[in-house]
C-alpha cells in the first residue's frame, strides 16, 4: 500500500495549517510582535521558505522510488520549522547596537539562557522532542518489512484463535524506520539549529537602552515555539498514523477470535497520546511563534527584574 492514503491526508492538513500561520504571519505588525522590523522580516522569510519546503516534500510523494513512498515525507514539519529557525538566527545576526554620535549605549542587563528562555515552554520543547524520539523508536522496533522487503513500514500482529490456529495481520504503511530514520535527521537538524540561534540571542551585542532583555525574550520565544511546533505536527501525524494501525491490527485479530499481542494495544495507546500532545505542544507553539511579545512579557525572569537596568555608554570602535 502507498502513501497516498491517510499519512498524506493528515501531512496535506499539517501544509494547510502551515499555511494559515504563514498568512497571520505575513499579517502581524511589528508593534503586535515586539519584534524589530528586521527580526520581523526575517521571520516572514523564513516563514516562506519553511512552506515551500514542506510543500516540496508532500509534491514528492506521488513520484516514483524511494520518495513515492513517503521516506521523507515525515521531515516536513521539522524541515520546514528549521528554516524559520534559520531564519531568526540570520535576523539576530543581523541587528547592531545602535551608535548615536560617537558613543553607544545599551541596557546592561543579563542576558544568558536562564533570562531569556521561557520557561515552561522550554520545557515543553524539551519533553516534545523527547517524547517524539521515543515515540520514533517504539515505532521503528515494532515495524516490519512490507512484501518488496522495504524496511519498517507494515505493523503485523499475530493470535491464537481458540482452536489454536495462529492468525497474523499486517497492516501498511506504518511509520517505521522507512519514515523515522529521515525524520530523526531532520530533528538532530532542528534542535541544532535551534541550539546555534539560542547562542546568538545572548551573544550579540546589546541592542539600545530599554527593552533589550525583551527583544532578545521575543526572539528566544520564537525559536522555542519554532521547534515546539515542528516536534508537535510530526507527533500528531506519526502517533495518529500509529494508532489507527494499531486499532486496525487489534481490530482485525479480535473479530477473528485471536488474541490481541499486548505490544499492540501498549503501543496504540502511547501512540495515540503522544497525538493529543502533539496537538497541543503544536497549539503553544503557535502562541509562541505568533506572539512573542505576550510570551516575553509574562514570563519575565524574576531574578532579571530584580536587577535595575543601568546605562552602559562607550566609546564607538
Amino acid at each position: 500500500m502507498s502513501l497516498a492514503g491517510p499519512l498524506l491526508i493528515i501531512l496535506l492538513g499539517v501544509l494547510a495549517l502551515a499555511g494559515v500561520v504563514l498568512l497571520v504571519l505575513l499579517l502581524v505588525r511589528p508593534e503586535t510582535t515586539g519584534l524589530d522590523r528586521a527580526q520581523l522580516r526575517a521571520r516572514r522569510v523564513g516563514g516562506i521558505a519553511g512552506v515551500l519546503i514542506a510543500a516540496a516534500l508532500l509534491a514528492a510523494v506521488p513520484l516514483p522510488g524511494r520518495l513515492g513512498h513517503g521516506a521523507l515525507a515525515g521531515t516536513a514539519p521539522l524541515l520546514g520549522t528549521a528554516a524559520l529557525v534559520l531564519a531568526v538566527l540570520i535576523g539576530e545576526g543581523r541587528l547592531a547596537a545602535p551608535i548615536v554620535g560617537a558613543s553607544r549605549s545599551a541596557d546592561l542587563e543579563p542576558h544568558g539562557l536562564r533570562e531569556v528562555l521561557p520557561c515552561a515552554a522550554s520545557l515543553a520543547a524539551a519533553a516534545a522532542v523527547l517524547g517524539l524520539g521515543a515515540l520514533m523508536v517504539m515505532t521503528t522496533v515494532l515495524a516490519s518489512p512490507d512484501d518488496v522487503l522495504r524496511p519498517g513500514r507494515v505493523l503485523t500482529g499475530s493470535g491464537t484463535d481458540a482452536s489454536g490456529v495462529t492468525i497474523e495481520i499486517g497492516i501498511a504503511p506504518y511509520p517505521g524506520s522507512w519514515y523515522t530514520i529521515p525524520a530523526a535527521i531532520a530533528l538532530v537538524l532542528l534542535v541544532l539549529l535551534a541550539a546555534l540561534a539560542l547562542r546568538a540571542v545572548t551573544a550579540r551585542r546589546p541592542g539600545g537602552v530599554g527593552g533589550d532583555l525583551l527583544a532578545r525574550r521575543r526572539s528566544a520565544a520564537t525559536v522555542i515555539g519554532a521547534v515546539m511546533i515542528g516536534t508537535g505536527l510530526l507527533g500528531v501525524v506519526l502517533g495518529g498514523l500509529a494508532a489507527t494501525r494499531a486499532l486496525g491490527v487489534a481490530g482485525g485479530l479480535g473479530d477473528m477470535g485471536a488474541d490481541v499481542p499486548t505490544a499492540v494495544v501498549v503501543s496504540g495507546v502511547l501512540a495515540l497520546l503522544a497525538a493529543i500532545g502533539g496537538v497541543a505542544v503544536t497549539g503553544w507553539g503557535a502562541v509562541l511563534v505568533l506572539a512573542p511579545a505576550l510570551a516575553a512579557r509574562r514570563d519575565t525572569s524574576r531574578r532579571a527584574l530584580r536587577l535595575r537596568a543601568a546605562p552602559m555608554t562607550g566609546t564607538a570602535g
